[in-house]
């Protein structure tokens, strides 16, 4: 599934993220490469996150959007739970 907008994520392995919303890699702005990243942070205990000292990860939008293959079956990476309603 696409990105859709701040709201909260599963991803494929089964944890609960939230995705604050989107940034451009800054050195790449105004440029025919433009990177554009999703702003997210875990919901869920357990992810790698909590044994780091950052507090947010980004992930290209390209890959966000990406399915998965899984014994032959694509899913989506991550499926929204529930989209912030503001």
């Amino acid at each position: 599934m696409p990105y859709e907008g701040p709201g909260q994520y599963r991803h494929y392995k089964g944890g609960h993220y939230y995705a604050l919303g989107l940034g451009i890699k800054e050195d790449t702005k105004g440029t025919p490469n433009e990177v554009v990243c999703v702003i997210y942070r875990p919901l869920t205990s357990g992810s790698i996150l909590e044994e780091q000292k950052e507090d947010f990860w980004l992930r290209e939008l390209e890959d966000f959007n990406a399915s998965i293959s899984i014994h032959g079956t694509l899913i989506p990476r991550f499926d929204l739970l529930s989209r912030d309603s503001s």
